[in-house]
């Protein structure tokens, strides 16, 4: 689905500016020369739709067991990330889990889907409960995989771009539809454009009163809705990407973390902001270093404004972790 390279000059102007400038070494040169967060397709998450095969091939499904617990992006063709929250809670070791890249139904095998097991997970340090900053993981693949139009790192924000409240964005992952814990998990990759919200405008809706828990929404987290409710991510989603573009190049910008409920007025999901980690993510992973890229958005904002459906509002926040995994 997405294009690393688009003919033979291409790839032979980009391997000759890695081997003048490239820090990784010889070994490093292949894996830099893959291009990042370009789309052959460009052009349900609580309220979204079925994505379309090969649309978001960065998109990962960490399982435990042959059973979905989390989303992921794809960095490089050796490193992942997710949420840290996805192995505290779990409590998962590395030989645990298996990655799943090239998915689009979790009921069956795809044409382009491969699986590979995993080498370490390395948490932000500041992470332990649920509303901490630093819910973000690292994770190296057991093995290089290849990359291709349906396999293809995201690109990475440097962490001097801005991310406006009201930029359209992007959510994908295999999370539960409904707001109700005995919905399963969505079968067919879902996606949802929503708004993103900066900090300190999510905060004050946390603390809006509305029935639901509050929280402290930090400098170090960006949330995604609208201020009514409707359209979000939902347990079954943690760890996935949330993803803008500008000039037919999607960038990693969050990382989904946690919220009171799915889809609630008022309580938006908040995510990782990933340019806060940028610079951690380069000096634990550092073949990432080639994705890593500067970007100034210029699509228009959207409003927050949406029409909200009728839900019943939890009293505790949670992360959007598939539940029925630490049950079994």
């Amino acid at each position: 689905m997405f294009i690393c390279v688009k003919c033979n000059v291409t790839v032979l102007i980009i391997l000759i500016k890695h081997l003048c400038i490239s820090p990784l070494g010889i070994s490093g040169i292949i894996q830099a020369v893959t291009d990042c967060g370009v789309s052959s397709l460009a052009g349900r998450i609580v309220g979204g739709q079925d994505a379309v095969p090969d649309k978001w091939p960065w998109q990962l499904s960490f399982r435990f067991q042959g059973k979905h617990f989390c989303g992921g992006s794809l960095l490089s063709p050796t490193w992942a990330v997710t949420a840290a929250h996805c192995f505290i809670d779990t409590k998962l070791t590395s030989k645990d889990i298996t990655v799943f890249l090239g998915s689009y139904k979790l009921s069956e095998k795809g044409p382009h889907e491969v699986s590979v097991g995993v080498k370490q997970f390395i948490n932000y340090p500041t992470y332990k409960n649920v509303a901490d900053i630093g819910d973000i993981s690292l994770v190296e693949l057991a093995r290089e995989v290849n990359i291709s139009e349906y396999i293809t790192p995201i690109c990475l924000p440097s962490s001097s771009v801005n991310f406006a409240t009201g930029q359209k964005c992007w959510v994908t992952g295999w999370g539960r539809q409904k707001n109700n814990n005995n919905q399963p998990l969505a079968d067919i990759l879902q996606e949802v454009s929503l708004p993103l919200i900066g900090a300190k405008k999510c905060n004050e809706l946390y603390n809006t009163q509305s029935g639901a828990e509050t929280a402290t929404i930090k400098d170090e987290m960006i949330c995604s809705g609208y201020i009514n409710g409707g359209k979000g991510s939902c347990q079954g989603d943690s760890g996935g990407p949330v993803v803008c573009n500008e000039g037919n190049r999607w960038y990693l910008a969050g990382i989904v973390s946690f919220a009171a409920g799915c889809a609630l007025p008022y309580r938006p999901g908040v995510n990782t902001l990933v340019t806060v980690y940028s610079d951690w993510i380069v000096q634990n992973a550092p073949n990432v270093t080639g994705n890593v890229r500067n970007v100034t958005f210029t699509s228009p904002l959207i409003p927050l404004g949406n029409t909200a459906p009728t839900v019943v509002i939890p009293t505790f926040l949670f992360p959007f972790l598939f539940i029925l995994l630490v049950s079994q």
